[in-house]
């Protein structure tokens, strides 16, 4: 694929690429998200890393990445997950809001965090849209830290 530079900043601090044929976007949120109410979250993503087909918004609906081709996509999801005792985390890939596509579960930790990715190779159609879920499976509360560079953070990769 031929990239073709659609943006630069004279700081050079930006820079933004375009492909027909590789759309592609990873973005992150650098605030903690608190999950002590029980049940799922879903984190957004204001900060955006790169973008070349319009996949993600920083300003409106910030918690997905939009598909804009057709096609088999690399998905990734990384977030660190703050607070201890008897808590199982799930951090989950959805296909819209309500069909988990990927998945993984940790189990309680003694003290510290625990950072945890999750990647699946997913067909996806155009419109489609990809969300990440935590989940707290049982216990007492704890939080999803936002940390620069990779949490929470969602990328997406058109791959065929």
């Amino acid at each position: 694929a031929v990239l073709k530079l659609v943006e630069w900043q004279p700081d050079a601090t930006q820079l933004s690429f375009a492909s027909a044929d590789s759309p592609s976007a990873r973005a992150g949120e650098t605030q903690s998200l608190d999950c002590s109410g029980g049940g799922f979250a879903y984190p957004i993503f204001r900060v955006e890393r790169y973008d070349t087909a319009d996949i993600h918004s920083n300003t409106s609906n910030s918690d997905r990445m939009t598909v804009t081709v057709t096609g088999l996509y690399l998905i990734t999801a990384h977030v660190e997950f703050s607070g201890t005792g008897g808590v199982d985390r799930e951090l989950q890939i959805m296909l819209s809001t309500d069909t988990i596509i990927a998945a993984t579960r940790i189990p309680p930790v003694t003290a510290g965090t625990t950072r945890v990715s999750v990647e699946t190779l997913y067909s996806l159609s155009l419109g489609d849209y990809i969300t990440v879920r935590v989940a707290r499976i049982s216990g007492s509360g704890f939080s999803v830290n936002g940390a620069a560079q990779y949490s929470p953070e969602l990328a997406i990769s058109r791959v065929e």
